[in-house]
């Protein structure tokens, strides 16, 4: 789950504008309406169970002027593209939701804090994944992604299931999107995992009560 927008601008690669045709902003807009509607229900939710009386529901401004000010929209012009996709809630009537500037920068929803953007992250990364997908781009890790041919070379040599059997010292592989290196038999399968994505899953078993051994796992895998 994309968590910053620098992590879903970065997401965005390799894709390019030549990806942002109309019909894929319309399949945007179309999972946005989705993941806002999921969005607003758990507003709902949460707002009655404390009695707030004040429903602010996020919905898409359809493609029209406000004044000068126009709506949700997608321009390909002199070679140029840019779209925007434009919010609107009980209490304003403009506000920018996801925005393809013609420079090249994508923006999530400036006006927002680190809570309120995360529906337009969630519809980002679904678009993302899917149109990945249709250009043959394989997800390796959450953050990592590479093309068909070149997930099929790396698969045969590098991605097992299973550790290999009598390893060289030193060899490397990726079981379950983790890098390993062997030791050696004193050490063995030395996992390569970020020591701040262990962290935060050692977090996540001490926040649910987990067992010793659970992050015993985590520590030495």
């Amino acid at each position: 789950m994309l968590k910053t927008t620098d992590e879903a601008r970065e997401y965005f690669k390799p894709l390019t504008y030549d990806d942002l045709t109309e019909k894929n902003f319309n399949r945007l807009i179309a999972i946005l309406t989705e993941v806002l509607g999921k969005w607003n229900r758990q507003e709902l939710e949460f707002r009655n169970q404390w009695g707030h009386g004040n429903n602010y529901l996020m919905t898409i401004h359809e493609h029209k002027r406000f004044g000068r000010y126009p709506g949700t929209r997608f321009i390909d012009k002199n070679g140029k593209k840019e779209a925007f996709i434009i919010v609107k809630c009980d209490n304003y009537s403009i506000r920018e939701g996801i925005s393809f500037n013609h420079d090249g920068f994508i923006g999530f929803a400036g006006w927002a804090d680190s809570d309120n953007v995360i529906p337009f992250l969630d519809a980002f990364e679904q678009w993302v994944d899917l149109l990945k997908e249709e250009n043959g781009i394989i997800k390796v890790k959450p953050e990592e992604t590479i093309s068909k041919e070149q997930y099929e070379n790396w698969k045969s040599t590098y991605y097992v299931n299973e550790f290999p059997n009598n390893p060289v010292l030193g060899t490397r592989i990726c079981k379950d999107g983790i890098e390993y290196v062997y030791y050696g038999e004193t050490k063995g399968w030395v996992s390569l995992q970020p020591a701040e994505e262990k962290l935060l899953m050692i977090k996540d078993i001490l926040d649910n009560n987990g067992s010793i051994n659970e992050i015993r796992e985590v520590v030495y895998k």
